[in-house]
C-alpha cells in the first residue's frame, strides 16, 4: 500500500498555484463567505447551533485528518499528535472559543490561526494533491480553523482588545521555543522548529536553522500588527469621533 501510495504521488505532486489549488482556494472562500452571510441572516439561537456545529466539525477535521496520515503515508503515532500549532486550534481552541467565547482564546486564534492557517493554505507544506484523501483533510481541517475565526468575527461580534498583539506573540514565541525540547524527545518536527518545511512557502525562504526561528517569530509580530490594525484605526476613529462631538 505505501508503495503504491508513493508511486501515485510522484506521478501527479502538489502544484502551488496550479488550477486544483487556486480551485480550492476559491471554494474555501465561497465557503466561509456563504456561512457567514448566512449566519447574519437568521436569530441568534439559530446561529449558535450552527457555531457549535462548526465546532464539532473543527474537531473531527483533526481527528481525520490525523488518521489520514497515519493510515496512508506511515506516520508514527507521535508525529499526529495534536502538537502543531494549527492541530491544537481545531482540535481544542477553535472549538472552545465557539462554545465559550472567551475573549482571551479568541485573541490567540484570531492572530494565530489568520497567520498560520492562511499561511498554510496559500503555501501548503505537503507534496500530495486532490483528490488524495490526505490533501482533502488538509484543507477542511486548516479551512474550518479560518471559519471558526471569522464566525467569532462576525455572527459573535467578538474582537481583540488593545496589548493583544504583544500578549498573544510572547505565548507563540515561548511555545515555539518549547516545542524544540519535545520535538527532540519525540523525533518530530512540530511548529518546524528542528528544520524547515516541505515545499516553497516562507519559512523555505529565511535563514538556515535555526536562525530561521527567530526571523519567523519577528515576521509573526508584523503579520499580528497588521491583523490588529483595522480595529486599532477603528478605535482611534471612534475616539476622534467622540471628542470632536464634546466640542
Amino acid at each position: 500500500m505505501t508503495h503504491e501510495i508513493n508511486l501515485l504521488l510522484s506521478k501527479h505532486p502538489f502544484i502551488l498555484y496550479g488550477p486544483l489549488h487556486l480551485l480550492t482556494l476559491i471554494t474555501i472562500f465561497l465557503m466561509i463567505a456563504t456561512v457567514i452571510t448566512l449566519a447574519k441572516k437568521i436569530n441568534e439561537p439559530s446561529y449558535k447551533k450552527i457555531g457549535n456545529g462548526i465546532a464539532i466539525l473543527s474537531c473531527m477535521s483533526f481527528l481525520f485528518s490525523a488518521y489520514s496520515r497515519y493510515a496512508f503515508l506511515s506516520a508514527t503515532f507521535t508525529q499526529v499528535l495534536p502538537l502543531a500549532l494549527c492541530n491544537i486550534l481545531s482540535f481544542i481552541l477553535i472549538p472552545l472559543t465557539l462554545i465559550k467565547r472567551n475573549q482571551t482564546l479568541f485573541e490567540f486564534c484570531y492572530y494565530s490561526g489568520i497567520g498560520g492557517a492562511s499561511q498554510a493554505l496559500i503555501t501548503p507544506a505537503i507534496h500530495y494533491r486532490i483528490p488524495f484523501i490526505c490533501s482533502i483533510a488538509f484543507y477542511i481541517e486548516h479551512a474550518l480553523i479560518l471559519l471558526g475565526i471569522f464566525y467569532c468575527l462576525v455572527p459573535y461580534t467578538m474582537k481583540p482588545k488593545e496589548n493583544s498583539v504583544i500578549k498573544c506573540w510572547l505565548i507563540i514565541c515561548g511555545y515555539s521555543y518549547l516545542s524544540i525540547l519535545f520535538n527532540y524527545l519525540l523525533n518530530t518536527n512540530y511548529c518546524y522548529t528542528l528544520h524547515k518545511p516541505h515545499g516553497t512557502n516562507l519559512i523555505t525562504k529565511l535563514s538556515p536553522w535555526p536562525w530561521y526561528i527567530p526571523e519567523a517569530s519577528l515576521i509573526a509580530l508584523l503579520i499580528f500588527s497588521c491583523l490588529y490594525l483595522p480595529f486599532y484605526i477603528s478605535r482611534l476613529y471612534k475616539k476622534t469621533r467622540s471628542s470632536g462631538l464634546r466640542f
